[in-house]
């Protein structure tokens, strides 16, 4: 048809990832040794605010991303409340 748009790929939901690309992670560690998931976290660090500013961001896998060798995914945020002022 003259004029008429080729299907392309669906639209990618937010959360989607591009397979082979791994998203950024702050200061998160994922180990698996067989079926056990040891999640690892510095409780030390901090990256800024949140986007609401309401909290300290202190480790983000930053949406869900795939465990290797495993159909399970994980999404972890780790935050605390941000200090006001004069505390």
């Amino acid at each position: 048809m003259h004029g008429a748009v080729p299907p392309g790929p669906p639209p990618r939901l937010c959360h989607d990832r591009q397979p082979g690309v791994r998203p950024a992670v702050k200061n998160v560690e994922l180990k698996v040794e067989g079926n056990i998931l040891t999640i690892r976290v510095d409780l030390s660090k901090e990256f800024g605010p949140s986007a609401s500013g309401k909290t300290t961001i202190v480790a983000s896998t930053e949406g869900n991303v795939a465990i290797p060798g495993h159909e399970a995914k994980v999404g972890l945020n780790v935050y605390r409340p941000r200090a006001r002022g004069g505390e």
